[in-house]
């Protein structure tokens, strides 16, 4: 968890959290990017290890961004597990997605359609989810924003998974196999 801050505009950032299901085994990795990014790498046992990431993007500061989104791709680099990033961009998806590109990281955006952040002079999407691809395919259902109204200004966004079953269990991490012996 990070503490709240002081905003670049005069207002007072919640900081970021992240939380889970008690009965999932977990890592905490707390500060990835100071006041911007915490997570924590959660052990579900139909698909492994994941990485969860909750950000809060720069207010107004697109190249800020870039530069926390930057520390996050490396540490997940570092990691090497699929993830899920969610959280405020404070940037749109369009340019989150840039951004990405221009990382050369793979991932998905996953926004919902509209918009969730609603104040009197402003209403866009910031609040969304980043996927690794392998994630993506688990996805249920389009993200949605959830209990609309009741969380002000942001209204939450949900995003679901499809566990595999039994017949398809272990296609989802395709680990890497050994090759059969060499027979001479």
């Amino acid at each position: 968890l990070s503490p709240a801050r002081i905003t670049s505009k005069g207002g007072t950032s919640g900081g970021v959290a992240i939380a889970w299901n008690a009965n999932r085994r977990a890592m905490v990795f707390e500060n990835i990017v100071p006041g911007r990014a915490n997570g924590a790498l959660v052990s579900i046992s139909e698909i492994g290890d994941m990485m969860f990431i909750s950000v809060y993007g720069h207010d107004g500061n697109l190249a800020e961004t870039k530069i926390t989104m930057r520390s996050i791709t490396q540490f997940l680099a570092t990691v090497g597990k699929p993830f899920v990033i969610g959280g405020d961009f404070n940037a749109g998806p369009e340019a989150i997605t840039s951004v990405l590109h221009e990382l050369n990281f793979p991932a998905t955006v996953m926004a919902p359609t509209g918009t969730n952040l609603s104040i009197t002079t402003v209403c866009e999407l910031i609040d969304f989810f980043v996927v690794h691809p392998k994630v993506h395919a688990l996805v249920k259902e389009t993200t949605a924003c959830h209990f609309t109204g009741i969380t002000s200004p942001h209204d939450p966004v949900l995003i679901q998974f499809q566990l595999p079953s039994n017949s398809d269990r272990g296609t989802f991490l395709n680990r890497p196999r050994k090759p059969p012996s060499a027979s001479h």
